[in-house]
């Protein structure tokens, strides 16, 4: 008979350096810094979307903001998982 170990839940390896920041003691507010950061450019962002602009200029904001959206989406994820 085979005795097993008990399986527990352990971290991946972290895939990419913003993933070991996370992951590191300092990473809650690592990552909490990188979303008051990416607030700051959505507000910006959201001011130059209300100004006047070419159809073209409109269509590369609205990029940046889901970009921005989906990095934002991505830290908050990171964090609550390794938190």
């Amino acid at each position: 008979m085979t005795t097993r170990l008990p399986l527990t839940p352990q971290q991946p390896a972290p895939m990419t350096d913003l993933e070991a920041e996370l992951q590191g003691p300092q990473g809650e507010q690592r990552a909490q810094a990188l979303l008051a950061q990416l607030k700051t450019i959505a507000e910006r962002i959201d001011h130059e979307l209300r100004q006047k602009s070419t159809p073209e200029r409109f269509r590369e904001l609205m990029a940046v903001k889901q970009a921005l959206s989906a990095s934002s989406t991505v830290i908050s994820t990171l964090s609550r998982i390794t938190h």
